[in-house]
């Protein structure tokens, strides 16, 4: 599964649950930058902290629930030290609970969405892991024997689902408004183990339309 498939689905899962009511409704683009930081490793080995930039489109299909689509993209996934080339697509679609009525410009929120994440490496390679006897997990060139290894193909993609809140400031400038997200993510089988981390972003939030 591509990138762009994966995401054209969602916004196509998007649409299909309540188009009418999705047209009728207030519809919002989120463009946004931020971060994430591991904060469970794999096998006792530090994952980098890397920046993470990616665009939210959805709409409300009630006064206070919306559905988005959402890809971004961090050029970093891989150990502390390490220098693989090894980047990832992450994408998900997202329920979103606000909690003020739609009155109030300011609303926080609640989310949660289902998703993956899709990794690349340059040239389309691979780079392989193994577990030492003492468990922690290590990037080689040459597998030794008696030891677990796995490979990180280009293109692996792994179940992810994602949780957390965050506030809006909406129509701060005309439709223009700002977005405050915290959250987790866990990818709940990578390679056999639980992978999760804590992100961070800022970003936009255009919205047109009348919820």
């Amino acid at each position: 599964m591509t990138t762009r498939t994966a995401f054209l689905g969602l916004l196509v899962l998007i649409a299909a649950l309540d188009p009418g009511r999705l047209h009728a409704q207030r519809l919002e683009i989120s463009p946004y930058a931020g971060g994430f930081w591991p904060t469970e490793t794999l096998g006792g080995e530090d994952f980098k902290n890397d920046g993470l930039y990616g665009v939210r489109i959805g709409g409300f299909v009630t006064d206070r629930v919306v559905l988005d689509g959402n890809v971004a993209y961090t050029s970093q996934f891989e150990y502390t030290g390490s220098d693989s080339g090894s980047r990832a697509w992450l994408w998900d679609t997202n329920a979103t609970l606000h909690f003020f009525p739609s009155s109030i410009n300011l609303s926080p929120f609640l989310t949660a969405g289902l998703g993956g994440l899709t990794a690349t490496l340059d040239n389309g390679g691979s780079i392989f892991f193994l577990y030492s006897d003492d468990g922690g997990f290590l990037e080689v060139g040459d597998p030794e024997p008696g030891v677990r290894v796995v490979e990180l193909e280009s293109g692996d993609t792994f179940f992810g689902f994602t949780y957390g809140g965050g506030v809006k400031a909406n129509k701060l400038v005309g439709p223009v408004g700002l977005r405050f997200d915290l959250r987790g993510r866990t990818l709940p089988n990578f390679f056999g183990e639980d992978l999760s981390w804590l992100e961070s972003t800022l970003g936009l939030t255009i919205s047109w339309g009348e919820r």
